[in-house]
């Protein structure tokens, strides 16, 4: 698992995996493109809180604790951001 500001992307990796999902049939059942899904798990973009809900539905994770990890990325990576800003 990655640091701290990943925890939304390790978890839908390891749900999309655990369930051997593509990342094409995963798009095709949410409604999200290929290449957004990509991003998202790969730490690139961080998604909003209904595309979190949809992800996490459909990959069967607990919705609670997906919008968690997801929250917790947002904390870091304003954090980070920050401490860039006022270096």
């Amino acid at each position: 698992m990655r640091s701290v500001g990943f925890l939304f992307a390790d978890l839908m990796k390891r749900g999309r995996k655990s369930r051997q999902l593509s990342l094409r049939e995963l798009g095709r059942q949410s409604g999200f493109s290929i290449a957004y899904l990509s991003e998202i798990e790969r730490g690139l973009k961080m998604p909003t809180r209904r595309t979190v809900e949809t992800i996490a539905a459909e990959l069967q994770i607990d919705g609670k604790e997906a919008c968690e990890a997801a929250l917790s990325d947002v904390r870091a990576r304003a954090a980070r951001a920050w401490c860039r800003a006022n270096d």
